[in-house]
């Protein structure tokens, strides 16, 4: 049992501010809770925001996801946060 992985919920965990370390206002925008276990390349986290893609039209929750995945990269990369903010970039591939 000491191997099995924790499965935490949402609600459970505190909110991650480290995102913030990106620039940009989506980042801004978005709402960040993280396991506690969370490390540089290994992470649970729970992302998402109240943005809706066209302004003042209901988004579908698919397109929601979609937004939220696109800050997947800078969630939990191998080099940690400090590092990966400072010498990469993780530029937008749409």
């Amino acid at each position: 049992l000491a191997d099995q992985k924790v499965l935490h919920q949402p609600d459970e965990v505190p909110v991650w501010e480290d995102i913030k370390g990106w620039p940009g206002g989506f980042i801004e925008s978005v709402r960040l809770v993280a396991a506690p276990d969370r490390r540089p390349g290994k992470g649970m986290v729970w992302i998402t925001n109240d943005i809706e893609m066209v302004a003042d039209e209901p988004t579908d929750d698919l397109v929601h996801l979609l937004g939220m995945v696109d800050t997947a990269n800078g969630v939990v990369p191998r080099l940690g946060i400090e590092l990966s903010a400072a010498q990469w970039k993780f530029p937008n591939t749409d």
